[in-house]
């Protein structure tokens, strides 16, 4: 799973729910695991992580129909800012191991999501996102998949296609 802090004014819905007392907190997200699928759980956390609310799920299906598939380690990245440098769209990274794929899903809010995309990889597990300065001072994405390889790049949200792409150092769209 991942967690964030949370700063009051980054989703309406979460701060009309009140999930948190004061101004910030932990936002969450894990895999459960369940009999038919493995959906993803938001969680929020008042006392720096001692404890834990469980808020809302993510439903597996948004991604896959017809039984249960690998759909795990959910990883958090905004993926559009707006010119005041206010993120105005996340994205969700999921691992799927059985598919070979990692699934991408999007939202305004932190807490509706829905499908962006996807793309194939061998052995998609435990993927995380980072960002990295190259030799040049360059700020890049840094997706590790499962710590035996990884992408330098950057997500880019496609307004044409509602779609998640990553693309890599060298302009290639990995979707693809």
């Amino acid at each position: 799973g991942c967690a964030m802090v949370y700063h009051k004014g980054m989703s309406s819905v979460i701060d009309n729910a009140n999930w948190f007392s004061g101004e910030s907190g932990l936002l969450g997200y894990y895999t459960r695991d369940g009999w038919e699928s493995q959906d993803q759980v938001i969680i929020t956390s008042d006392d720096e992580g001692l404890t834990w609310t469980k808020r809302a799920l993510i439903p597996q299906s948004l991604l896959l129909s017809g039984g249960k598939k690998d759909c795990r380690d959910p990883g958090i990245f905004p993926v559009k800012k707006d010119a005041n440098n206010v993120v105005t769209k996340w994205g969700m990274t999921l691992s799927s191991q059985g598919n070979n794929k990692v699934f991408m899903l999007q939202s305004d809010d932190l807490v509706n999501w829905s499908y962006a995309g996807e793309f194939n990889t061998a052995v998609p597990e435990c993927v995380s996102i980072s960002k990295v300065k190259d030799t040049n001072n360059v700020e890049r994405t840094l997706m590790v998949i499962m710590s035996r390889g990884y992408l330098v790049g950057e997500f880019v949200y496609d307004d044409a296609t509602s779609k998640i792409k990553f693309i890599d150092k060298d302009g290639v769209d990995i979707s693809t």
